[in-house]
């Protein structure tokens, strides 16, 4: 039986960017290997999925998610090869894969921005 990596997601962090175009969502990028399984913040439900084209001007793309936490907080979720639907999560439970960046861009990570409240896409 194959393990795979894992990265957990961190529920606190300082910021390094914001969610271009999702103001009130300040962010960081967790940088992992392709395929490596992600792990969310913390417990909740994902609420809404989405695919984003490539766009490597904007530097946008790969499956997205909103995860509303067990806390109240709300987190864009993004980068992903694949994540799960919508529906309730555990904190142990994976959400998705790391995606690849098309002409290696830059390197695989998921961005993770955190809103404070309630979040409805």
């Amino acid at each position: 039986m194959k393990l795979w990596p894992r990265v957990r997601l961190p529920k606190t962090f300082k910021p390094t960017h914001d969610t271009a175009g999702l103001p009130g969502f300040p962010a960081i990028d967790v940088f992992a290997a392709v395929n490596t399984l992600v792990m969310p913040p913390e417990g909740g439900r994902i609420v809404y999925k989405h695919y984003i084209p490539w766009d490597p001007v904007k530097r946008v793309g790969g499956w997205t998610c909103y995860l509303q936490g067990d806390s109240g907080a709300t987190y864009f979720l993004t980068h992903f090869a694949n994540c799960r639907r919508d529906g309730r999560v555990l904190r142990f439970m994976s959400i998705g894969r790391v995606g690849y960046v098309p002409d290696h861009a830059w390197q695989p990570h998921i961005h993770e921005g955190k809103h404070e409240g309630i979040y409805s896409p």
